[in-house]
């Protein structure tokens, strides 16, 4: 009966002894979408939270691109960043377009240097080739037959921060004939501002008359609004 007694007290004592949680380590990266454009820093935020004790901390990053191989870098650590905020790392314009990844290591240790690891949840972020954008203007707009109009062309590509002038892009006119376009004249280059000025002239009748940027290996074309004279 002593026995049994025990073991019931016993049992009892496990059951409503109170249990503390351990805190767990974690955090969260965020990456935005961008645009593969020259060599450039993106931007990432992070947050990153140490279990209670924890002295010192750093924090390995690993961009990896499409095919899982690694295209950038950073390292945080806690004398020059606080375990929330913004970062960076640099992407370039010859990387894959697609979905890429940010594995996240963190390592802390404690007031006696014993060193814990643990990892954040991986993020993922997407990266595409730029887009550009064409207009077109044209004086005079209601010209006499065989008078020349003055067309001016605005080529601009996209960047991290939007839109801005294209120098030295490849453009051209073309002027609709049945249901084709057909250029006029040669191909030519906007400026460094991404402007270019071409001359046509008029030969009478309904026109309908279009701009175009050409696209290279890196930027898609883009074809401006259509310009009608009658």
């Amino acid at each position: 009966m002593r026995l049994q007694a025990f073991m019931l007290a016993l049992v009892a004592s496990s059951v409503l002894a109170p249990v503390t949680p351990a805190h767990a380590a974690g955090g969260a990266v965020q990456s935005p979408d961008g645009v593969l454009w020259q060599c450039h820093e993106h931007n990432y935020r992070y947050q990153i939270e140490l279990p209670p004790g924890a002295y010192g901390w750093s924090a390995d990053v690993t961009i990896s691109g499409p095919d899982g191989l690694e295209v950038s870098t950073d390292y945080l650590y806690d004398d020059e960043n606080p375990t929330h905020g913004t970062s960076s790392f640099q992407i370039c314009s010859f990387e894959m377009a697609g979905r890429y990844t940010v594995s996240t290591d963190v390592e802390w240790h404690d007031y006696d240097y014993n060193s814990s690891s643990f990892s954040l949840p991986d993020a993922y972020f997407k990266m595409r080739d730029p887009k550009t954008r064409t207009s077109l203007t044209a004086a005079p707009r209601k010209p006499r037959p065989n008078a020349v109009v003055k067309f001016r062309v605005v080529s601009k590509d996209e960047r991290p921060n939007g839109y801005f002038g294209t120098s030295y892009a490849s453009v051209v006119l073309e002027v609709k004939a049945g249901n084709k376009w057909k250029r006029i004249g040669r191909k030519s280059a906007t400026n460094q501002r991404g402007v270019v000025t071409l001359r046509a002239r008029y030969t009478g009748g309904r026109k309908a008359v279009r701009a175009r940027t050409l696209g290279t290996d890196s930027a898609s074309g883009s074809t401006s609004r259509i310009v009608k004279f009658r």
